[in-house]
């Protein structure tokens, strides 16, 4: 179908069709194939509710081959049939997908697509536990926020785990997957970055790591997917004893294919897969016994050899929001300073604030006035950004919002400290310290313990240099964009 035929209008009529609910004489003339193709290229460009993580199916697929035996697979969650009609790992699959629409829609799809031996059964995965086993399970978990009580009661009943009421979605598909697979088969769930060192679910990695459940952690890129924003990665789910987990930071691979996606190429893939399989250089192996020092945190992140507490050479604080009401009662005031909220917040660079203080309110809170040089992050919000003020800020007089951290270095170089933050290492170890689900919380405690590196002069004089020149190419681009704005006369 041409290019400027893919819209809203084309792709409601496509699946009105594949239904059977409409004739379509240009339709009846595709292929089973090009159906098919057509059905995910509509669903890939986000026309449909069904959805499916192309990349990560990609990498699961080539995983399964290369660890597993082939057989029965059983996809948990399987929406369209996506990974069922692409995956070519087994002789015998079974879907199993809560909605209806999904699970008809699933079954013609498959059927266009000559899959032998596959069924897609409407059934709630995490209500019906089956005594069946299989090979090889997958699980692309729905990324939701918490999910009824009734499944952590099924799954406590049902599985020998401590199940809180408060543990992430995540887990508890991932310990369907472990539940069913039989006693030599693979299992590969798709999961946030979070859960990983989720303080909620400690209980149920502490479950699966001493059972040696657990073969590999993989992290997987930003921006693999339109879908979700979170940082995700892929767990390998083994039953046999496993006294090591391998674990593989992947998240330098990948090429964007625009601004916004970024694409795994077959060599990344397989970079990743001989990783896993091979335990090469890209592989970090730990011990069960060092995972239980680390309070079964499953990230590949690793403390400085020798360093100091942030706590010890910084002072670490949050700021604080103002209710509608206070904003209200200051608005008649003479402007005396700035509110930074969340939304100014770039890496490396912050956009002119917005939200006016009066000179009344900054007196009452003096101690909490950004200073050139603090270095200031995310503490509440869906990604981490991390930057570091200028006197541009700081002379405006400029308090944080309560989703904003401020470090305030006070016996270390702040440009040091910001490129040792803001390195891969450093993100890295921000990130394992980050909860929560969809809205990633980052205290105050957990940052002051936060261990640096010894302290590398030419690197904070690089730092400076290179930040200094950024910030005012921003400047330059936030002017013109402002003067884009005004060009055109009212």
């Amino acid at each position: 179908m041409a290019e400027k035929n893919i819209n809203d209008d084309s792709a409601a009529h496509f699946l009105a069709w594949l239904r059977g609910e409409q004739e379509d004489a240009a339709f009846e003339q595709l292929t089973d194939s090009e159906v098919v193709r057509l059905f995910d290229d509509y669903a890939a460009r986000g026309f449909y509710e069904s959805s499916f993580f192309e990349q990560g199916e990609r990498l699961a697929a080539a995983l399964f081959k290369a660890l597993g035996n082939g057989g029965s697979v059983l996809d948990i969650g399987s929406g369209s049939g996506h990974f069922i009609r692409h995956a070519a790992i087994g002789h015998r699959y079974r879907g199993e997908e809560l909605r209806h629409d999904e699970v008809v829609l699933s079954r013609i799809l498959i059927e266009k697509a000559h899959v032998q031996n596959a069924e897609i059964v409407e059934v709630d995965a995490l209500l019906n536990f089956s005594s069946r086993s299989y090979d090889q399970v997958f699980c692309n978990m729905p990324f939701i926020g918490r999910i009824d009580r009734r499944y952590h009661h099924a799954l406590a009943q049902l599985a020998d785990y401590s199940i809180e009421t408060r543990s992430l979605p995540d887990w508890l598909f991932a310990i369907r997957v472990v539940e069913s697979l039989t006693e030599t088969g693979i299992g590969i769930a798709i999961m946030r970055l979070s859960s990983l060192n989720n303080v909620k679910d400690r209980a149920i990695r502490m479950k699966m790591i001493e059972k040696g459940y657990i073969r590999a952690v993989i992290e997987l890129p930003d921006h693999l997917t339109r879908l979700s924003s979170a940082a995700m990665a892929i767990v390998v789910f083994d039953k046999r004893a496993a006294e090591t987990v391998t674990f593989v930071d992947a998240r330098h691979l990948g090429h964007l294919t625009n601004a916004r996606e970024r694409q795994l190429s077959e060599e990344d893939i397989q970079c990743i897969v001989r990783a896993v399989s091979e335990e090469d250089e890209m592989a970090v192996q730990r011990q069960v016994e060092e995972i239980r020092e680390m309070d079964y945190t499953l990230r590949s992140y690793s403390e400085p050899a020798e360093g100091v507490q942030l706590g010890e050479v910084a002072e670490v604080f949050r700021g604080r929001d103002m209710t509608k009401r206070e904003l209200a009662a200051d608005a008649d005031k003479e402007q005396g300073g700035y509110l930074l909220n969340l939304s100014e917040l770039q890496d490396a660079y912050i956009e002119q604030p917005k939200q006016s203080l009066s000179q009344d309110m900054l007196n009452t809170r003096r101690q909490l006035l950004l200073q050139s040089g603090d270095i200031i992050l995310t503490a509440r919000g869906s990604s981490l950004k991390i930057t570091l003020v200028d006197e541009r800020i700081s002379r405006q007089q400029v308090i944080p919002s309560s989703n904003i951290m401020v470090v305030r270095c006070l016996r270390m170089n702040p440009y040091f400290v910001f490129a040792y933050l803001n390195s891969t290492a450093g993100r890295s170890r921000l990130n394992q310290l980050q909860t929560g689900s969809s809205l990633l919380v980052l205290s105050v405690r957990n940052m002051q313990s936060f261990t640096l590196p010894a302290e590398d002069a030419a690197v904070a004089e690089e730092m400076a240099a290179t930040l200094r020149n950024y910030q005012q190419l921003m400047q330059q681009i936030e002017a013109y964009h402002e003067r884009l704005l005004s060009i055109y006369p009212e």
